[in-house]
């Protein structure tokens, strides 16, 4: 029997990042030594206000307010909501991934580029059976996906082939479809498009917004990623290449934020955030 006893997590810090690795960690904290988060305003991306100001002109300021929630509204307000459940709810505590790694012993490197020879020497310093890609944005060359003895895993929140890039949820519903759910992949040297080991239709009801959607199937990521480790701890993991090139889907345009909005599909709201989040 196949024993997986180090785990390396790639991620951004996120709200939906926090989600999955506070569910993951009740599993495997044990198990993780390193978590890699990308530093998403240094190297090629540009800075803060450089990015800013390119995806206001890019794709407005409504899609704008969805990534700042995303990734800078919610930290401060899990510091007011965390506040008030010491008075109301004492039992009731949103982690953040540094709490994480706290509570769980879990070193954290912060880099513009994972693949640069600093950060593959610490990866592989780490000897890590497994590293898992959940929520990340940089692509991951083979340097470091084939440090793993059981490779590199990517958790992709979209049905592959279809839907492959960094929002595929938003698509999804743009599209008008009827079907969601997960896909766990090996990585290779482009985007979504390795091997597949779980793809897995969610029941997610009828989603109302891009937010509400992303709850629902992030929820449910860290138990078909375990479902996936215990795939191959019991040596029955089985993959398969991707029937099709798919489609591949980028930021949206401003056009594409107003499409969405005369469907009645929204990107977020408030109600839905306190509901799912907090």
């Amino acid at each position: 029997m196949t024993k997986i006893n180090n785990i390396v997590i790639f991620t951004i810090d996120s709200l939906y990042s926090n989600i999955i690795l506070d569910k993951l960690s009740h599993s495997f904290g044990h198990k993780i030594s390193l978590i890699c988060i990308s530093d998403r305003y240094k190297g090629k991306h540009g800075s803060f206000f450089h990015q800013l100001k390119k995806n206001l002109t890019d794709s407005g300021m409504h899609f704008v307010n969805y990534l700042s929630i995303v990734f800078i509204y919610y930290k401060f307000l899990v510091i007011i909501f965390n506040w008030l459940n010491k008075i109301i709810s004492p039992d009731k505590n949103i982690k953040t991934i540094k709490q994480i790694a706290k509570i769980n012993n879990i070193s954290i490197l912060k880099t513009e580029d994972i693949n640069k020879k600093e950060v593959e020497e610490i990866i592989k310093k780490n000897n890590p059976d497994l590293i898992i890609s959940v929520y990340f944005d940089q692509l991951i060359k083979d340097n470091i996906f084939s440090i793993p003895k059981y490779q590199t895993i990517n958790l992709h929140p979209a049905l592959l082939p279809d839907y492959k890039g960094p929002f595929p949820t938003f698509w999804a519903l743009k599209n008008n479809e009827k079907k969601f759910g997960l896909t766990v992949h090996y990585v290779d040297k482009l985007y979504d498009t390795g091997d597949v080991i779980l793809r897995k239709e969610i029941d997610v009801g009828n989603p109302k917004s891009v937010l509400g959607l992303d709850y629902k199937i992030f929820s449910r990521s860290a138990e078909f990623i375990k479902e996936v480790i215990d795939k191959i701890e019991n040596e029955k993991v089985e993959s398969f290449p991707q029937k099709s090139k798919g489609s591949y889907y980028s930021f949206p345009k401003k056009n594409d934020v107003k499409e969405m909005k005369k469907s009645k599909i929204k990107l977020f709201t408030v109600k839905e955030f306190i509901r799912y989040f907090i």
